[in-house]
Parts: structure tokens; C-alpha cells; sequence
């Protein structure tokens, strides 16, 4: 069997550490002893495996960066700040405080431009996921609008008819009367026929 370790530091909350099967991507469920291929997560955001973080220096300092660029953009970019300058604020905190002190001296610009990207990126996807939740909204309200004016012109129809039957007229003249088709009219009829003439125009709309 293949594993594989990743490390997980997106927004979501997770669990410590996840374990991932490709069969769990299959349509169908793998029998023991067919090939598996699993991946175990292990979750390094602020406040989860902080015994496996602490042995590492370079891990643990890129924890402090990451969080510190997220908490900076959700504290000062909306104020006076953009989200690069906030960033970069991290950044530079991160510097003074010895946490990747070398490797932000050399990179700074790069990792700035490489948070922003990814920032930027899932902000965007996160959007595009609100938008398209709103537009399917909009349109089931068209879809109800629709099906309700539809429902409506229905049940007009169906009360015309009933009126029309009440009065003793043949299907032939009530569809001249109502000059509609009279395959439209048949089977509006036949149904008001079939519940009986003697119910409640109610009654025959909710048995139609």
C-alpha cells in the first residue's frame, strides 16, 4: 500500500490529521487486497500538531508567517491598508522577531507576490461559489414566478369549463366559446367528468 503525507494550512477547519483514500473517489467500493493509494493529512494551522510543528524551526516559522499574513489582511486591509501592505507588515514583523529572518530577507518580494496570488485566487473561487449561489437563486425565483403564472392560467382554465359544464354545454362548444383547441379542453373534460359535476370546483382542481 502507498502513503503519502501532505500538510494542510487552508481557512477550513479540520480535523488534525485526515487520512484520504483514492477509492473513496470511486463509484464503486474496492475490495481488501485490490490496489489502495492513501495520503495522510497533517493539519500545521495555529493550535494543531503543535508537538510535530515544534521540532521543526523552518515549519514552525512558516506557521507564524502564514497565520500572521492572514490575521494583518483580515485586520488592517479593510481600514487604511491594502492587502499588500498589510502583508507586507507581516512580513516585516516576522523579520524583527527572528522568524524566517534569512530566507524573508532574500524572498520578501516573492513571498509576498506568492500569499497574494493564493489569497486572491480562493477569494475569487469563493466569490465565483457566491455569485453562481445567487444567480440560482434569481432563477428559481423566475422558475416559481413562472410555474406559478402557469398554475394559475391552469386553473382559470379549469374553473371556465366547469362553469361551462354546470351550464350543460358540450366539450365541442365550450372549446368554441373559450376558442381554445378542443385537444386542450378534452382532457380537462374528461377529468371534471370522471371527479364528478356534483364536487366543489376545489375538489376537482386538487383531483385534476
Amino acid at each position: 500500500m502507498q502513503q503519502q503525507t501532505l500538510e494542510y494550512n487552508g481557512t477550513e477547519k479540520k480535523d488534525e490529521v485526515i487520512e484520504l483514500k483514492l477509492s473513496d473517489a470511486f463509484a464503486h467500493t474496492v475490495d481488501k487486497g485490490e490496489f489502495e493509494w492513501t495520503a495522510k493529512v497533517i493539519n500545521i494551522n495555529t493550535g494543531n500538531n503543535n508537538s510535530l510543528i515544534s521540532k521543526c524551526k523552518v515549519l514552525k516559522g512558516y506557521v507564524i508567517l502564514t497565520t500572521r499574513m492572514r490575521e494583518y489582511i483580515s485586520k488592517y486591509s479593510s481600514k487604511d491598508f491594502s492587502e499588500e501592505e498589510a502583508v507586507k507588515m507581516a512580513v516585516d514583523e516576522c523579520i524583527n522577531e527572528d522568524v524566517l529572518r534569512e530566507f524573508l530577507l532574500e524572498n520578501k518580494a516573492e513571498v509576498v507576490k506568492m500569499f497574494l496570488t493564493e489569497y486572491n485566487e480562493k477569494q475569487t473561487l469563493e466569490n465565483m461559489y457566491n455569485d453562481g449561489v445567487e444567480v440560482g437563486k434569481e432563477k428559481g425565483i423566475e422558475i416559481g414566478k413562472a410555474q406559478g403564472i402557469k398554475f394559475g392560467e391552469c386553473r382559470k382554465l379549469i374553473e371556465m369549463v366547469y362553469k361551462k359544464m354546470k351550464r350543460g354545454k358540450t366539450v365541442e362548444e365550450i372549446a368554441d366559446d373559450l376558442e381554445e383547441d378542443i385537444e386542450v379542453i378534452n382532457p380537462i373534460f374528461n377529468e371534471i367528468e370522471k371527479v364528478g359535476l356534483d364536487k366543489s370546483l376545489e375538489e376537482i382542481i386538487k383531483n385534476s
